[in-house]
């Protein structure tokens, strides 16, 4: 498939095609990045029971917190590059569980593969030319991912974000870090397979008509700090074809630290 490189960490690709599918026995994506965070897919999924089935204790909560719990209490599964780190999340009941895939970075700027299969207990995970490794993901009262939205690849859709959304059970779960703060996947995407199939991103990202979205090859521009440079004694950090500004520890925000923070 033709690689398709997310240049902006607003940018997304709704995959319709696997909305209403809801078993997932294999997923499978070729990235290459060197940010430090980003929202490689993710799916939501069929509401789960407990006390939003009471419909008395459901009544007297307010939408927001309806919006809370339905958003821990939805099946769900991603994976996301966390500080470096490729974390998979799996919600089947009413927790979730967090696993990181390897014990090493992976925003090494090189080019690594995560395929994820998925049986009634167990999920295995297989990265790059790495032995196997399985995590038990199945719930005493629920045994069984049950997918109900598109694929979404490369980052957030806009109404799984909403902070007041008209259906709380759109909502991504708040332990979804990379979805919650924005930090959608920049860098290269190029095979991506579900159940065996492959997904022709270019012809849903041209459906879609995402801004940021662009299908060249995956070639990173090194050194691109010595090209910019963040003002007000930001710290420069190589991004994917791009710098990233960290102004914590200055008084300004801002893409490049320019902005004078409110008091």
């Amino acid at each position: 498939m033709t690689p398709v490189t997310f240049n902006s960490p607003n940018s997304y690709i709704p995959v319709h095609e696997w909305s209403g599918h809801p078993r997932l026995d294999s997923f499978s994506i070729d990235f290459q990045t060197n940010e430090r965070y980003g929202v490689l897919a993710y799916m939501l999924g069929a509401e789960n029971g407990n006390n939003m089935n009471n419909p008395n204790a459901y009544n007297k909560l307010t939408s927001q917190i309806q919006s809370k719990l339905l958003s821990f209490n939805r099946d769900f599964f991603s994976l996301e590059i966390h500080d470096r780190f490729l974390n998979a999340y799996f919600n089947l009941g009413s927790s979730y569980i967090r696993h990181q895939v390897v014990d090493e970075p992976v925003s090494t700027g090189t080019s690594h593969q995560i395929t994820v299969e998925i049986n009634d207990k167990y999920a295995t995970f297989k990265f790059d030319q790495r032995a196997e490794t399985s995590l038990r993901i199945d719930h005493q009262d629920h045994d069984r991912l049950e997918l109900t939205s598109p694929l979404i690849i490369g980052g957030v859709y806009p109404n799984h974000s909403a902070p007041f959304s008209v259906n709380p059970s759109l909502k991504i779960p708040p332990y979804f870090y990379s979805g919650m703060l924005g930090h959608g996947f920049v860098g290269c995407i190029q095979d991506v397979e579900v159940n065996g199939r492959m997904v022709n991103l270019t012809h849903f990202a041209s459906l879609e008509k995402v801004s940021g979205v662009s299908a060249e090859m995956c070639t990173p521009m090194p050194n691109q700090c010595e090209i910019g440079h963040c003002m007000n004694e930001g710290v420069c950090m190589e991004g994917w074809n791009r710098f990233v500004c960290d102004c914590a520890a200055t008084g300004f925000n801002g893409p490049v630290c320019n902005q004078r923070k409110n008091n």
